[in-house]
């Protein structure tokens, strides 16, 4: 769903956490304190004298947001959503981070889901926003992403020029052998069905609207 501004305490919240800010400021100016842009405060504040120190840490997590899509693809309403709310945060503060869900469905069926296609566009533009980095939250059977995903986010973490396109090419290879170009076709296809998807959404039942018969 979209952000509702009548459900969001943002401003009550973020006015109490810049007093404090503030008022510990006065005596100690080089003091941070990190709380979190999530659930009900996700949206960032409209305040006066904000963040003036730049002093505040905020860990930003859009959890009702979908979780197939890039944030500048032009069909997920969602996701470019959840941009412009990163890129406000980033401009009312230099150390946003990101808690970000990377197993896509919050209930998964164990079906698997590669994000290869959203991840290689999502974690670059972060980079260009602003963003400070990760922190990851993930499911401990790989099967879900599959190795491809968690390979590239990795990389692309780590550094966002890396070459995605030399890298799958070379874990395909190693890793499948023989079996590489199936392997690396069914992927594909995969991540297709996820990427062209017109639904919208972060549980299981959106899957069977992306797996054909």
């Amino acid at each position: 769903r979209d952000p509702l501004p009548e459900a969001s305490i943002s401003n009550d919240w973020f006015y109490f956490v810049n007093a404090i800010l503030d008022e510990v400021n006065r005596e100690f100016p080089d003091h941070k304190i990190v709380t979190n842009g999530y659930a009900n405060r996700d949206i960032p504040p409209e305040l006066l004298h904000f963040n003036s120190r730049q002093n505040l840490v905020v860990m930003f997590a859009n959890i009702c947001a979908c979780t197939l899509h890039a944030y500048d693809d032009p069909h997920c309403w969602q996701m470019q959503r959840q941009g412009q709310m990163i890129r406000q945060w980033s401009r009312l503060c230099d150390k946003v981070w990101l808690y970000d869900y990377n197993y896509t469905m919050l209930v998964s069926k164990f079906t698997l889901t590669p994000m290869v296609s959203r991840v290689r566009r999502n974690i670059p533009l972060l980079k260009d926003w602003g963003v400070l980095g990760f922190h990851d939250q993930d499911e401990a059977d790989w099967a879900v992403t599959g190795i491809p995903t968690r390979l590239v986010r990795a990389a692309l973490e780590w550094d966002t020029a890396t070459d995605v396109d030399a890298l799958l090419d070379d874990f395909y290879t190693r890793w499948f052998g023989r079996a590489a170009e199936p392997m690396k076709a069914y992927y594909d296809a995969l991540e297709s069905a996820f990427a062209k998807s017109t639904v919208h959404g972060h549980e299981d039942v959106v899957l069977n609207s992306i797996y054909t018969p």
